[in-house]
């Protein structure tokens, strides 16, 4: 049989389109050898693979195209020619669909959560987030601080409320509430955009979006210890005492009090990394020159 007759009754019967005539050639054909049966399901699977996204009639004027000069022994590689980047762009469509999680921490004092591209998440107990492999992040609400690997080609996106995120590799912290969004960046440089305005941030700074009006804004001062709860490095840069202290009150779970209440507002810059209690408070009371007392929070 000429290999022409055989392109055309192989491809009506695979696309429903056989006549009569062309059918019992199919039949004949199957029967004439093992091989024939062998390649004719070769190119059924391959025939009923879903791609997405294609067109049948302009792909098999294609196929057409590429098998009829051909002879019959070449004819199944130009097959796979043709199929072949159709099976690849149906791959390439389905390997970067968003696949959505959920993730809800749990534990006491903080949850952690290795994303898939290898960034790491640590959360306050309760907060919500949904992640994907394509670097992105719907925080729904919680605190959570990122640790976000550097990747030039993707960058990291995250989505709270009116606030977008966006970082190729940075460490910061963000904190969801009905009110507002914040950021505080650890290391590294995030955009931090609204519905009406966006701002960048560098190491210390703290960026806001309010939930009602879209707008953003960077807030004056330094807030590196906003991220010392996930970081364990708690640093103070010109900071009153008094936040200093309720900032260690929070971090080591303790009621912290000096009897000088004047000194509250005296301005304090330290850095207290991975320190036990008993140490960072003989620091703080050497430099300042004060009495701090504790008790149950």
């Amino acid at each position: 049989m000429e290999n022409t007759a055989i392109q055309d009754f192989v491809i009506a019967s695979l696309s429903g389109d056989a006549n009569t005539t062309q059918q019992a050639q199919l039949q004949e054909w199957l029967s004439a050898s093992a091989h024939n049966r062998s390649l004719y399901e070769d190119i059924k699977r391959i025939w009923e693979i879903p791609v997405a996204v294609f067109d049948q009639e302009e792909g098999w004027d294609a196929l057409m195209e590429q098998v009829r000069p051909v002879s019959r022994r070449w004819w199944w590689l130009k097959v796979a020619a043709v199929l072949i980047p159709l099976l690849m762009a149906y791959w390439f469509y389905h390997s970067t669909v968003p696949q959505w999680h959920t993730y809800i921490a749990s534990g006491e004092l903080k949850d952690s959560l290795l994303l898939p591209d290898g960034s790491r998440v640590y959360l306050k107990p309760g907060t919500v987030l949904n992640y994907n492999n394509l670097r992105e992040i719907k925080l729904q609400n919680g605190e959570a601080f990122f640790k976000v690997v550097k990747n030039e080609k993707r960058t990291f996106l995250i989505r709270a409320g009116n606030a977008t995120v966006k970082v190729l590799g940075t460490s910061f912290n963000i904190r969801r509430t009905p009110i507002c969004t914040d950021v505080t960046v650890w290391d590294g440089k995030v955009s931090l955009a609204g519905k009406r305005s966006a701002v960048i941030l560098t190491m210390g700074n703290m960026g806001i979006v309010d939930q009602y009006t879209g707008k953003a804004y960077k807030k004056e001062g330094n807030y590196e210890y906003r991220c010392g709860w996930a970081s364990n490095e708690l640093a103070f840069n010109n900071q009153p005492l008094k936040l200093v202290l309720d900032e260690l009150s929070d971090h080591y779970h303790v009621q912290l009090k000096t009897a000088d209440t004047t000194t509250l507002k005296r301005k304090v810059t330290i850095r207290f990394s991975e320190m036990p209690l008993a140490d960072a408070l003989a620091i703080l009371s050497e430099t300042m020159d004060i009495r701090i007392v504790t008790g149950r929070k």
